[in-house]
């Protein structure tokens, strides 16, 4: 109840939390080790809380590893929707970027778990992630459950479809990169691009079937989705056409 106190007065009061120490900082980050999930919990909330004062940013960022540690080694959905939070609340510098690259596995399976609180918060974070190169192939080259494509039924929630589909987007730019694409990338059979991207894929009957979607949010999305997989076969094409046209130039 303490901790949940403080984190009410962060929000309410936000120009007098903002002259807090690190040490009291560090005080609520000492309880991430309590034995007491509950406690865990209480305290990503208030460091959650924290991190939405510019000020404290960077001291947030010291959180980082084990706010991973706890997301990806305790199953609960509580508990990772408060971490998730914490982590994408966070401006992270691109060293705490690659500390999180061990924890992508775990990510993909809180994504295709049950509790859509939590799908949401992963979904932003993975969107985050796939926006840097170093980390594209870690995402793309992660295995997925074979139903994974069942992510996009229309019975989902509005917001967590529109963020699948922003991932799904996100990953297509990324891979039609040309710095990417100059690397020979192997897949495994069971990866997220074959789900997404492979030939034997079902992900365009899927986005037909949610452009009769009653949000628009969600048919809006599913456009955008559609013409970036649209122009980038047709960016394939033209390279293709270039490549064969240069074979045949004597």
């Amino acid at each position: 109840m303490l901790l949940h106190g403080i984190t009410r007065c962060i929000y309410l009061l936000d120009y007098e939390a903002k002259y807090c120490t690190d040490d009291d900082i560090n005080l609520i980050g000492s309880l991430l080790n309590d034995e007491e999930k509950g406690i865990k919990i209480q305290a990503l909330n208030a460091l959650n809380a924290f991190a939405s004062l510019e000020a404290k940013q960077y001291k947030i960022q010291e959180f980082v590893p084990r706010v991973i540690e706890l997301v990806t080694t305790i199953w609960d959905s509580d508990l990772h929707i408060a971490g998730l939070k914490l982590l994408n609340s966070t401006t992270m510098e691109d060293y705490v970027f690659m500390m999180i690259r061990r924890g992508i596995p775990s990510f993909m399976e809180i994504l295709q778990g049950k509790n859509h609180l939590a799908q949401l918060q992963v979904l932003k974070l993975l969107v985050t992630l796939s926006q840097k190169e170093e980390l594209l192939y870690d995402i793309l080259n992660c295995q997925v459950f074979p139903d994974f494509l069942s992510l996009f039924s229309p019975q989902l929630p509005g917001n967590v479809l529109c963020q699948m589909l922003i991932l799904v987007q996100s990953l297509n730019v990324g891979m039609n990169n040309p710095q990417y694409q100059s690397v020979f990338w192997e897949y495994n059979e069971e990866s997220l691009h074959e789900a997404l991207f492979g030939q034997d894929s079902r992900l365009p009957n899927k986005l037909l079937a949610l452009i009769l979607h009653p949000e628009e949010d969600v048919q809006r999305q599913v456009c955008q989705v559609i013409l970036c997989l649209e122009h980038s076969k047709s960016n394939e094409s033209l390279i293709d056409l270039q490549n064969n046209t240069m074979q045949l130039t004597p």
